[in-house]
């Protein structure tokens, strides 16, 4: 009888053909010449930058949602002295936390955001008992689990992050931008200073 041949494949082999050794399956990035390598990443750029756009939009999305919901209710809680904030005051009263008015998210106030979204954590059993009671007509404002996480993970994680996210650097760079550019053309200021903001504004671009 013929012998049939040994069709076993090395791992040295594998790694020579391409061939990625758990499956058998061919990679073909690693077949690549450097220039066809170079040329496949100036074709996928605007793939990469386009999830990029999407993902920074889908996190915008769901932060402005979550941070929507506990500002309006703050600002329900508030105003509704006779029914809402005795209900609050007394919901906290029965969980032992210190009787406190929700902080609202304030454009003009700074860290505003993070102190609603860590208030928010630190007393989510109050929040959830409110949103739940059906008399009450909060139930919109009711947050699920999944919010919660990314409450959790934006206060944990965003806002004590040393480099800063692209979300917050873009409005940054803008606002710097701006009055760079509005001072630079202001005689009030002397032709030294507005040359050292035009050129300022010509670094930060």
């Amino acid at each position: 009888m013929e012998e049939v041949p040994d069709l076993d494949v090395t791992n040295d082999e594998q790694s020579a053909t391409g061939i990625d050794n758990d499956e058998g399956w061919v990679d073909e990035i690693e077949l690549l010449t450097p220039e066809e390598l170079e040329e496949l990443e100036e074709a996928i750029l605007p793939v990469k930058l386009a999830l990029a756009k999407v993902s920074i939009r889908f996190w915008a999305y769901s932060y402005a949602n979550y941070c929507f919901q506990l500002c309006k209710l703050a600002i329900k809680l508030v105003h509704s002295t006779t029914i809402l904030l005795p209900v609050w005051k007394s919901t906290l009263k029965e969980l032992r936390q210190a009787v406190t008015i929700m902080p609202r998210d304030v454009p003009t106030r700074w860290n505003s955001s993070f102190n609603l979204l860590e208030y928010a954590l630190n007393h989510r059993k109050a929040i959830d008992t409110v949103t739940q009671r059906r008399e009450l007509g909060l139930r919109k404002f009711e947050l699920g689990d999944h919010e919660w996480e990314l409450i959790l993970k934006d206060a944990t994680l965003f806002f004590s992050r040393s480099t800063p996210n692209l979300a917050m650097v873009i409005p940054a760079m803008d606002h710097i931008d701006k009055v760079f550019t509005t001072a630079s053309l202001n005689d009030r200021y002397t032709l030294a200073i507005r040359a050292a903001l035009e050129a300022a504004k010509k670094t930060l671009n």
